[in-house]
Formats: structure tokens, C-alpha cells, sequence
């Protein structure tokens, strides 16, 4: 835990050139929600970098977690100060300052649920700071979004949301992005520090793609995307280029607000990519059956929907009740080099069940395909996998309106098939 709180000390720094003596403005962004240490350590780099900075340029220091500002570091443009040798000068310039700023640092302390939000502090910076002018923003600390208060958003643990939530109006979405002019003209440098997934992996693309969506949509750029503060500073000074655009993965037009959860890493071998059986099973292997896995996959992009319950008694499993008792949903993706929004979903078990009593449906959510969606599901037992074909034959999706209804009446309709585990699995006589 502790190294997860260090992670989460959120370090911004905003850089803006103004006509015409081309000052540049950085903002600090610091919260104590971690470490004295930490903080301490980001405060001393923060004054250092300022004090090599040019005549006429500013930092304005802000304490993340109550958005206030802390203070502004200046560098008169006057001797001794436009003189860049004058560091000892500078800082005792600044040196009120810098002492209030050590005072933040050890005022800071972990907590066991500390909220960590990005959204809040880039919107803080466009709309107090930055206001429409040429700026890059640098921040370093946690990118997984976390409010105690709504855990069901939190980004950690393999989470991530929908593109719908950007698209969404602010009471519905904290990462609401529908001001196209919110950002404009900041170029944004995010340094991670986040233990909870590493550089390359689909946890860390899809956040990574996520924020840039997120920035883009109001009119800002990504920069740089690293985990050290030394990157970021390096490329705000060489003035880095905007990271190429995230591809579009979600091509579904959709109003469904849904969290993903991506399978964890240390699933070796996706289920799309197991060797498949027709071995048949008895009928105390089915009544009794372990390690039960049920997942779909399409190749239009279109939005089809997975929902399981394993029996009668118990909640059905969805993108509107991801984790139960007995299981969850996943995105079923180990290699980041070949992800997809559309296409894969996965329902992983963690009790035994009779598949008997167990209850497959598949819905048509949004997108078109004339024709019908063909799609493919496969049920894995106790690491044997079932392979079968299917076809939606609705042209259109109707948002899951009828889901509810089909689970309960047992009767499917043009948008929500119902599959029987035992047409897909052969059972021994």
C-alpha cells in the first residue's frame, strides 16, 4: 500500500509564452496525501529547475487537494537576478516561498483511501491559469483516477472507463470532456509513478490512451508520457512534439457509461487463443463443474454484451454488475499489442456450478450490421475450451432494453440470444 500512496503525490508543472518577452509560466501541482519525503523531494527539484529558469519567468505553486495556491517562485528581470549565475540570489529571492513550500511537505501523510484526481486538477489549471493560452503541463504522480466516495470509477486495479464517459455532461461523468476549448493550447508531459501497472502492458496503454482522448477533446495535446521527472522536464525544455493520435479502438458510437477490467497479467493465455475440444464431459462433471470461463468475440464494430448468471439464485454478471460473489467480467486481453475495445468479453466463474442452471445471454447493444452480427463463444471447463458459432440476427442494438426480461422469461428475441451451455459442450451417454 505504501508504495501505491507514494504513487499517488500528483506534481504538475505549467509552462506557458507570453508576448513579448516570451516569459515562460510553470505551476506546480503538489498534494500531501503521501509521504513527507515525497513532497519534500518534488518541492526541492521544483525550486532547482526554477532557479536555472530565465528572467521573467514564473511558477505558481498549488496544492492539489484543495486546489489553492500555494504561492508563485519569480525571477525578477533585474539585476542580479537576469543574470543566470545569480542562483543563490534567485532563491533567496524566492527563499519565503521555498520555506511555506517545506512547511506543505511535512504536513503531508498517506492515507489508507486518498483520492487522486486528474480530471479536477487539469480542469483547475485551464480555466484559473491557463485560460486559452500556449502552455505545457507537466505532471508527475498517480494517473489512476480514485474518489473514495465512488469506488465503482476507480482506475485502479486493472479498471479503466469507456470512451461514453468523455463523451458524457459533467453529472453524469467526472471525466467529462464535451468544452472542445477547456484545454486550449496546453501541451500536457504525464509522468507515472503508479506501481500498479508497468510501461507497455494493456492496463498502462489503455489508461494512457484514455487521458490523451480526454485531453485531445478539449483542445490540448500529449507530450510525453514516462515515469521520471528528469523526462518530462527535459522534453518540456526541448519543447517535445505531441504524441501520435491514440487509435481509435472504440469505433462505437455508444451512450453506455461502462468501467472495463482488464484479465490480469498473470493469465498466461487468453481464451480466444486456447486449442479447442469437443471431448465430451459427464453429467457430474457438468453439475459440479470448476474454473468455468464463457466468452465472446465479433469483428464488426458493433457493441454486443455478455451477460451471465450462474444460477437462479444469483446476480447476473454484466458491464452493469461487473464483480460478484461468484465471478466478473473481463476484457480478455494479455498483449498489449493487439487490443480492442470491441470484440472480446470475458466471464470468468470462481465457484462451482451446474451448468444446467447456468444462463448465457448475448445482446446487441448499439452499432449496425445489416446482415446480423456473427460471433463466436467458447466455454472453458477445467481448462477444457468449447468452441460454437452464433449469429444476432437484429441489424441495430437496442441498448439492453430487453435483457432483463429475456434472462427472467427464458424466451430470446432478435437482440438478446439466449445459449445453452449444454448445445456447446458435449455430454458422455
Amino acid at each position: 500500500m505504501t508504495t501505491y500512496l507514494k504513487a499517488l503525490s500528483v506534481f504538475v508543472v505549467f509552462l506557458f509564452v507570453s508576448a513579448p518577452v516570451f516569459a515562460r509560466d510553470y505551476v506546480f501541482a503538489l498534494t500531501r496525501q503521501t509521504s513527507p519525503s515525497v513532497v519534500e523531494d518534488q518541492v526541492k527539484q521544483a525550486v532547482i529547475f526554477m532557479t536555472h529558469q530565465n528572467p521573467g519567468d514564473t511558477a505558481t505553486f498549488l496544492n492539489a487537494d484543495d486546489l489553492v495556491q500555494l504561492g508563485v517562485f519569480t525571477i525578477p528581470n533585474v539585476e542580479p537576478f537576469n543574470d543566470p549565475r545569480q542562483l543563490k540570489a534567485r532563491f533567496a529571492y524566492n527563499k519565503a516561498l521555498a520555506n511555506r513550500l517545506m512547511t506543505f511537505a511535512k504536513k503531508a501523510h498517506p492515507v489508507d483511501a486518498p483520492a487522486s484526481s486528474l480530471p479536477n486538477v487539469l480542469r483547475y489549471i485551464g480555466e484559473n491559469i491557463s485560460r486559452g493560452k500556449q502552455v505545457d503541463v507537466l505532471i508527475l504522480g498517480s494517473v489512476l483516477y480514485h474518489n473514495p466516495a465512488n469506488p465503482l470509477l476507480s482506475m485502479r486495479e486493472g479498471h479503466f472507463p469507456s470512451d461514453s464517459y468523455l463523451k458524457a455532461p459533467r453529472h453524469l461523468s467526472p471525466f467529462s470532456a464535451t468544452d472542445e476549448n477547456a484545454m486550449s493550447g496546453m501541451s500536457v508531459h504525464i509522468g507515472f509513478s503508479d506501481s500498479a501497472f508497468l510501461k507497455g502492458t494493456p492496463h498502462d496503454v489503455y489508461v494512457k490512451r484514455f487521458w490523451q482522448l480526454f485531453i485531445t477533446r478539449q483542445g490540448g495535446t500529449l507530450n510525453s508520457w514516462a515515469n521520471d521527472l528528469s523526462t518530462l522536464l527535459r522534453n518540456i525544455e526541448e519543447n517535445a512534439l505531441a504524441l501520435p493520435a491514440p487509435s481509435n479502438f472504440d469505433g462505437v458510437t455508444s451512450d453506455k457509461l461502462e468501467i472495463f477490467y482488464l484479465r490480469p497479467a498473470v493469465i498466461s493465455q487468453s481464451l480466444f487463443d486456447r486449442p479447442v475440444t469437443t471431448q465430451p464431459m459427464s453429467s457430474h462433471e457438468l453439475a459440479r463443474a470448476r474454473d468455468i470461463e464463457i466468452g465472446i468475440r465479433w469483428h464488426c464494430t458493433c457493441d454486443l454484451d455478455l451477460h451471465v448468471r450462474p444460477s437462479d439464485a444469483t446476480e447476473v454478471i454484466s458491464f452493469r454488475n461487473v464483480k460478484t460473489a461468484e465471478g466478473m467480467l473481463y476484457k480478455d486481453y494479455t498483449d498489449a499489442a493487439s487490443l480492442s475495445l470491441n470484440g472480446f468479453e470475458t466471464v470468468a466463474l470462481n465457484v462451482p456450478v451446474d451448468l444446467n442452471a447456468l444462463t448465457i445471454a448475448v445482446n446487441h447493444y448499439a452499432g449496425k450490421w445489416a446482415k446480423g452480427i456473427p460471433f463466436d463463444i467458447r466455454i472453458s471447463v477445467s481448462g477444457q475450451t468449447y468452441l460454437a458459432h452464433y449469429t444476432l440476427p437484429a441489424a441495430s442494438g437496442n441498448g439492453g432494453a430487453d435483457v432483463t426480461n429475456v434472462i427472467s422469461s427464458g424466451y430470446a428475441s432478435r437482440y438478446t440470444l439466449l445459449i445453452n451451455p449444454l448445445s456447446i459442450i458435449p455430454v458422455s451417454s
